[in-house]
């Protein structure tokens, strides 16, 4: 496996209900809520990647990544290149244990859904970091291994795959 082969996925999918979480350095969200649809503002050299959202295990920001982030029709997909401080990171990620990420954000904008759902529908915020971590809140997040495209990605990465594909052909260099 060639480690720095890139880490891809999606750190948020628009529509699908995210579960608040109470876990330490999680983002706290008050309540259920649920991404729109181009609600992120970002710049990518300033966005972190992170491991379980805790600062103290970031890997570096964007250029110095080469983190790329671009949102298309299922959610927030990025890819990036990890330093050699994330190696046991990447290999979590390269052996499944580390399939999903989470995002952290600062919420400029939302609503509550109407009908008693109490579901946050967030339609701007600022995000600040990516983490890539055992379990997202939101469900259908991914990140796997570029070296193990397409066989070797769990399930739920080789559903999204062709979708991400075609939003990365357009922004890569």
């Amino acid at each position: 496996m060639s480690w720095r082969a890139g880490i891809h996925g999606y750190a948020a999918r628009w529509g699908v209900v995210t579960a608040p979480l109470s876990r330490p350095h999680a983002p706290h969200l008050s309540r259920p809520a649920r991404f729109e649809r181009g609600c992120f503002s970002f710049d990518a050299s300033s966005v972190e990647m992170w491991f379980m959202h805790r600062d103290a295990q970031s890997f570096g920001r964007g250029d110095a990544l080469g983190l790329q982030i671009w949102e298309d029709s299922y959610g927030l997909a990025f890819a990036f290149t990890p330093p050699s401080s994330a190696y046991s990171m990447v290999c979590g990620v390269a052996d499944g244990r580390y399939a999903q990420c989470s995002v952290g954000i600062a919420i400029d904008s939302s609503s509550i859904e109407p009908y008693g759902s109490g579901v946050e529908a967030i339609s701007s915020a600022r995000l600040n970091e990516i983490s890539i971590c055992p379990r997202g809140a939101c469900p259908g997040t991914a990140c796997w291994h570029a070296a193990n495209v397409p066989y070797g990605l769990p399930a739920h990465a080789q559903a999204v795959l062709p979708i991400w594909m075609d939003g990365w052909t357009g922004v890569a260099a």
